[in-house]
């Protein structure tokens, strides 16, 4: 990270995490010379917990204990699941649920609690927070925090953003709905990371465990932005995006393409950039099948 940290200096990637339970993802650690965080977690004592946590950090984050939705509001009803991960301001969809009962089971609601909400833009603005790249996980109300966070998405590059295909939870935003507003933004689908249910028990022994239906997925996106020429500093944070997301082709074209880069790094940078963001593959590992330039996920069907 030696070039990058060089150039950018004290500026580093600013990542806004939306429903931090668990913590910030891994996939940033190697980047810790030259990124910072904020997180949200509505939670108060896992944020709290979040927050003894963070000192042991190789980076500076924050967490901090707001509920982030369309608007500012009090008297939101909150549903907190028998498995917390699924607490929504959502109620889980029965009808929908019944044919998956584990699912169903750990999404049932054990109580409604009433919350205060704030929006997304009114947060980083009490905060002094600003955003390269945001990751939304909230439980079926990702559109509403978009919706409330239209500054913030305005100057970010990159996104990860939980969506549903199908209605996990009663009255909640589908992802053609995510999709659609973000496209009317100019950001662009770069891929989705499925999660897919079997239906009925887990198959018992000698019983297949092919088939399933897929209900949510992480789509990561990219701005309008990122597709046309940058300055060095934002440049060089797209290609910490991309690498921690495992867009390699990406990070190979832009080191390849943009003015920023060969403008005001050496030939040695480049090589070095291309080394450490977007590594040739390790020992027995192949690259993708279909010519490198084409491949299809065969998992599902």
């Amino acid at each position: 990270m030696e070039v990058i940290e060089r150039h950018l200096g004290g500026d580093r990637l600013r990542l806004v995490d939306v429903g931090a339970r668990d913590g910030i993802d891994p996939r940033w650690d190697r980047f810790a010379a030259v990124i910072e965080a904020t997180a949200f977690e509505p939670d108060e004592a896992e944020c709290e917990r979040l927050a003894a946590t963070a000192a042991s950090l190789a980076y500076p984050v924050r967490f901090l204990p707001h509920a982030l939705w369309r608007e500012v509001a009090d008297g939101v009803p909150f549903h907190v699941a028998k498995w917390p991960v699924a607490s929504s301001l959502y109620p889980p969809n029965e009808e929908f649920l019944r044919e998956f009962p584990l699912a169903r089971a750990l999404l049932a609601t054990e109580e409604v609690r009433t919350i205060s909400t704030t929006t997304l833009d009114q947060a980083c603005t009490e905060h002094e927070v600003g955003c390269d790249v945001l990751k939304l996980d909230v439980e079926g109300a990702e559109l509403d925090v978009l919706r409330g966070g239209e500054s913030v998405l305005a100057g970010a590059l990159g996104l990860e953003v939980e969506v549903e295909l199908n209605p996990v939870f009663a009255g909640q935003p589908l992802f053609a709905d995510v999709d659609a507003h973000l496209r009317a933004r100019g950001w662009a689908l770069q891929g989705l990371r499925r999660t897919s249910w079997l239906r009925g028990a887990a198959p018992q022994e000698g019983e297949s465990g092919a088939g399933g239906q897929i209900v949510s997925a992480d789509a990561l996106y990219l701005s309008a932005a990122a597709a046309g020429e940058l300055d060095l500093g934002r440049e060089l944070k797209l290609l910490v995006i991309a690498a921690a997301y495992g867009q390699h082709d990406l990070v190979r074209m832009r080191l390849q393409s943009s003015g920023a880069l060969a403008e005001s790094l050496s030939p040695g940078e480049l090589a070095e950039l291309a080394a450490t963001l977007a590594p040739p593959p390790a020992g027995d590992e192949s690259p993708r099948a279909g010519g490198a330039t084409v491949w299809h996920d065969e998992e599902f069907f």
